[in-house]
């Protein structure tokens, strides 16, 4: 803190944390409502002052000080000036007015290092005002980069919104917190789980099939949401062959058999079978004899049928 960087606000804040709680309710008591707010507000924002500054502020006012190398800002000074000065119910206000905008202000500090990407996918869905909003508040290189990601559709409207933009009004700061400590929240999720879980993953994929179900089981036993969110992201297609029978019959039920017929027609020979061994009689030779045909169906048809196979075989997991 230097005297150069100091305005007129900052020397009379200085002042008033200086000259007793008596003395500074004289002058604040003479002064407009928001100049009370200004000073109270740039009070909270000191932390510790520096004797040369506070020599120099008082030296300017004519005054002396003691002889400490730093003045704390003492916060329940400032809080009790407040309510002699607005009275309890006005102070309460206003200084909470304070603390909401110093929220808001950390909260942003929060979103600017965050990924684009990610701020991109936590609010895309909100209403495109909100989104305006908050982009607003960031950094120039954040909200551009946010902005990139979105839908072009949806860009479009927040960058005409932004253009007409006039300021947040007071009714809405509650919901704008809500909103930015969702995102910060939901980027913690995000950071922490798809870190750890990835690692988990990469691990079991270097093991065997049979090491990586000791570990799943071993995890089931202490976390079993853990166990099946990691069951969920593990598996593929192929991995129906580890199903066991019940489950087997389940996903057979859950289908159609011309589904189902699409969606292995391509598979190994173990899990065809393992399949037509859980089936009736009728509906195995169905299948044996559609392999035989093997009409002609497109990748990208057999592709989407097994994506259907696995949203089906998939819930049991969850």
């Amino acid at each position: 803190m230097k005297m150069t960087n100091l305005d007129g606000v900052k020397k009379s804040a200085i002042l008033l944390i200086t000259i007793g709680l008596d003395q500074a309710t004289k002058v604040l008591q003479e002064l407009s409502f928001s100049e009370i707010q200004d000073l109270i507000k740039c009070m909270l924002n000191l932390k510790k002052v520096p004797r040369t500054i506070v020599d120099q502020v008082i030296s300017d006012f004519n005054s002396n000080f003691s002889t400490n190398d730093f003045s704390t800002v003492n916060t329940n000074y400032i809080i009790a000036l407040s309510k002699k000065v607005l009275g309890d119910k006005d102070a309460k206000i206003l200084l909470s007015e304070i603390k909401d905008k110093e929220n808001i202000m950390y909260s942003i500090q929060q979103l600017n290092i965050m990924r684009p990407s990610n701020i991109a996918n936590l609010i895309k869905r909100e209403h495109p005002q909100i989104i305006t909003t908050i982009l607003v508040y960031l950094n120039p290189n954040q909200a551009a980069a946010i902005l990139s990601c979105l839908e072009e559709k949806l860009s479009l409207d927040v960058i005409l919104r932004i253009s007409q933009f006039t300021g947040l009004k007071k009714s809405g700061e509650n919901e704008f917190i809500k909103i930015i400590n969702y995102i910060l929240e939901e980027n913690k999720k995000i950071i922490s789980n798809k870190d750890g879980i990835a690692t988990i993953i990469e691990l079991l994929r270097s093991m065997t099939y049979d090491q990586e179900q000791k570990i799943i089981s071993k995890i089931e036993k202490s976390n079993q949401k853990l166990a099946n969110i990691i069951k969920l992201k593990m598996f593929v297609f192929e991995d129906i062959i580890h199903l066991d029978d019940l489950q087997i019959q389940r996903m057979i039920q859950e289908t159609t058999l011309d589904e189902l017929s699409i969606a292995i027609v391509t598979s190994s020979e173990l899990l065809k079978e393992k399949i037509l061994k859980n089936m009736s009689k009728d509906d195995s030779d169905y299948l044996r004899t559609y392999f035989i045909e093997k009409p002609s169906v497109s990748i990208d048809i057999i592709k989407e049928k097994q994506t259907n196979l696995l949203n089906i075989v998939t819930k049991f997991f969850k």
